[in-house]
This record gives structure tokens, sequence and C-alpha cells, in this order.
């Protein structure tokens, strides 16, 4: 009977820790930016000198592509990163999704593969990948996501055949702006037509009134289309 008690009593601390853990996690949702770009740029060390066996092989690899901007979304299974990036003056996004019940992802930027599992170091989340391209296993990839304060830090340490490469990045979240909703009336004026002059300032509102009422969008259409020409 006693080690029954001892047993259940054993469950319920376990759970109670789990649950504890649980609710210290943060949630790393929003739209981050690099507070800094001298922040977001790493300095990679000096590489160390390659083996005689080695000469003439592939030089380091080039440095990951300038995040512009993280846009996650956060929830107690996945992880999931829109990374917008410039990548030699082109804008693009990569979008890589993290299962958090320690089980592998697999994503892939370009030709390159990612193979992540994700856990919680208390209130830290490692993502720890070996990536590839192709079959040929190039290297290991560690991103660790924190917060501090209202900051998002990710710091990120980057195993290559040509030297270990480690980064620091401060992201701050991006406060979204709403506009208040036109009333009956507004909507009334903007469909009877407006200047043309003042086009600029009322468009914003002519396109939430058109949306709004439907039966009003054809009207306010012609009428501001013709006001612009």
């Amino acid at each position: 009977m006693k080690r029954m008690y001892a047993f259940v009593g054993l469950i319920a601390v376990m759970m109670l820790a789990s649950l504890t853990a649980a609710q210290t996690r943060p949630n790393f949702s929003g739209v981050w930016k690099p507070v800094d770009a001298g922040v977001s740029t790493p300095t990679p060390p000096v590489p160390p000198p390659l083996p005689p066996s080695a000469a003439g092989g592939p030089p380091p690899p080039p440095p990951p592509p300038r995040t512009l901007s993280l846009t996650i979304a956060h929830s107690p299974s996945e992880l999931k990163i829109d990374r917008r990036v410039d990548s030699g003056g082109r804008e693009l996004v990569y979008i890589f999704t993290f299962k958090l019940d320690g089980s592998e992802s697999v994503n892939q930027m370009g030709s390159v593969v990612f193979r992540t599992k994700a856990s919680w170091d208390g209130p830290a989340l490692v993502l720890a990948a070996v990536t590839s391209v192709g079959d040929k296993p190039i290297g290991q990839l560690k991103e660790v996501y924190r917060l501090e304060g209202d900051e998002l830090i990710v710091e990120s340490t980057r195993q290559t055949p040509g030297g270990t490469f480690t980064a620091k990045t401060a992201h701050r979240k991006e406060l979204i702006r709403r506009t208040a909703t036109p009333s009956d009336g507004e909507c009334a004026r903007v469909a009877a037509g407006c200047r043309p002059d003042r086009w600029s300032r009322l468009e914003r509102r002519a396109i939430a009134c058109c949306s709004r009422r439907g039966s009003r969008r054809s009207t306010a259409s012609a009428r501001f289309g013709a006001g612009r020409r």
C-alpha cells in the first residue's frame, strides 16, 4: 500500500512539474524585426587552417542571408517562422515549420535541407538541425530563441567544414496599427464621389467602405476611378 501511495505521489509531482514548465514557456508569436543591422550581421571568426590533405578544397560557406523580419506563429504543438531575408539585393521569404513534440521537422532553404529537432531549455526554445545538400551532410545549425524584456533574442551556431560561426540577434515586435472602421455616413459621402485632389486622403476609407458594403462597391469604384482620371 505504501508503495502504491509513493508511486501515485511521484506521478502527481511529475504532472505538476510538467504543468509548471508549460506555464513558464513563452509564446514567440508576432512580427519581429532586427533592432540594429549591426547586431544582425555576425562577424565570423577566422576559420582554422585547412590540413594539407584538404588543400584546394571548398572554401568556407558564405554567411546566411540578412534577416529583415521574422513572422512567427507559435502554438503548443508547432512553431512556424516566415523568414524574410535580403539575399544579394533580392527580398525572399522562406517558411520553416517546426514540431514541438521532439520529432524531426524537415525544411528547405534553396538547395540546403534542414532536419531539425526542437526542445525546451527552461524558457528558451532550442532548434538543433543537421544540414545537407542532397544526401551529403554539410554541417549543423543550432538556434536558441528566448525573450529578454520586450526583445526576442536569437543565438545561432553554425558548424561547417570551414569552421564554427556564431551570431546573436536582438529583435523587437512590430506594432500593428489599426484604423477606425468608417461609419455609414462616411461611406455614403465616399460613394457620392470626391474631387481628384482629395483622392489620396480618402482612398483608404473608400477601400474599407467598398469591402464592407458590397452594394456600394461598384458605385464607389466607378466614381473614384472617374475622379482619378
